[in-house]
């Protein structure tokens, strides 16, 4: 009798050791899938940074939006643009450091001057000077396409490198 007890102990403890097994293999199979993460928005642009073309007002401004667009609708905030080795080629330190003033008193984005932007901002950009002196230019900004448009004015400064970089940004005159 004790033997057959001892068997019957040792059977339920098997089937016991079994089921939690099978358990645990149950539930390492069936576990909530993970949250995607999110993709980097630089990656890919950044080896762009080298033909940044900074060399007069207008292939500045031309290239620095083409850029700024491109990682802005990929969803890098302006905080985090603003870190990139590619935003010192195109903003001066001085506009860079009122970013976030700019943010949050107009809650707009302070190279777009808007909220959000147009669909077909990113792929039509055009600039035209409407203002010119030695060391300073102001290019007319046209970011997208038909009733999907923005103009602003973006003023570039020449540095002491004798590249021009965006110094701030308006609205044009009426």
């Amino acid at each position: 009798m004790k033997r057959l007890l001892g068997i019957v102990v040792a059977v339920v403890f098997f089937l016991i050791v079994i089921l939690l097994i099978v358990f645990k293999l149950f539930l390492s199979s069936h576990t909530e899938p993970t949250q995607p993460t999110q993709s980097d928005p630089f990656q890919g642009v950044t080896a762009q940074s080298q033909s940044l073309q900074t060399d007069t007002p207008y292939r500045a401004a031309i290239s620095c939006y083409t850029w700024y667009l491109e990682v802005y609708t990929r969803g890098a905030t302006p905080q985090q643009i603003a870190a990139r080795p590619e935003a010192a080629q195109c903003f001066t330190p001085s506009f860079i450091s009122q970013w976030n003033v700019i943010i949050t008193s107009t809650e707009a984005d302070p190279v777009l001057l808007s909220q959000d932007y147009g669909t077909s901002w990113s792929s039509h950009i055009s600039a035209t000077t409407v203002g010119q002196s030695i060391h300073s230019s102001d290019q007319q900004m046209t970011l997208g396409a038909g009733n999907d448009q923005a103009t602003l004015v973006a003023h570039l400064v020449q540095g002491q490198d004798q590249n021009w970089q965006i110094d701030s940004v308006s609205e044009p005159a009426s």
